[in-house]
């Protein structure tokens, strides 16, 4: 990786700039339009990126978690725009199993979509401590369509089973 760690001078004719490629050469220069380097000048946009993607709004007012991790989103949601607080409580990706507890100003009806891994063949899912009828599908969201109210628990399992797998000749 290209690195100008304390120069105290970093332009393009500086020494350290041209021991690279002019190809490279922009890559140390600090000005505007410069070209960051492949993975250390990018690592840090991961973090403000998975927060910012967590959760996601659907187009009938509804919620998306899309990743998940400890967190807690406050929104309005449903058709009548009531505001929500969910707070997920987990130790994801460590452990498989993952809280949500709802808090509203009132009752509100709104679809709430969960991930369900394409690895998590045994998920399980517990509304209020009762499971669901429908199968979560691996690969998919899932859909919880109805009310919720403050004081609601969702939680979703994802069994991490250990396995093997083949790579895939090129």
């Amino acid at each position: 990786y290209f690195s100008s760690t304390n120069q105290f001078i970093c332009a393009g004719q500086s020494l350290v700039v041209r021991r690279y490629p002019p190809e490279h050469r922009d890559r140390q220069a600090y000005r505007t339009g410069f070209v960051t380097q492949c993975c250390t000048g990018n690592v840090h946009r991961i973090f403000p990126n998975f927060a910012a993607r967590m959760w996601m709004w659907d187009t009938r007012g509804g919620l998306a978690a899309t990743l998940y991790s400890a967190s807690t989103v406050s929104t309005p949601v449903g058709a009548a725009q009531v505001q929500v607080v969910i707070k997920e409580t987990t130790n994801y990706p460590f452990e498989g199993n993952i809280r949500f507890e709802i808090s509203a100003s009132q009752p509100v009806q709104f679809p709430l979509h969960l991930r369900i891994p394409f690895w998590a063949g045994q998920a399980k899912l517990l509304v209020n401590g009762r499971p669901t009828k429908k199968r979560l599908i691996p690969g998919t969201f899932f859909t919880l369509e109805g009310a919720f109210k403050t004081g609601d628990i969702i939680e979703l399992d994802l069994p991490m089973a250990v396995g093997v797998e083949q790579p895939v000749p090129a």
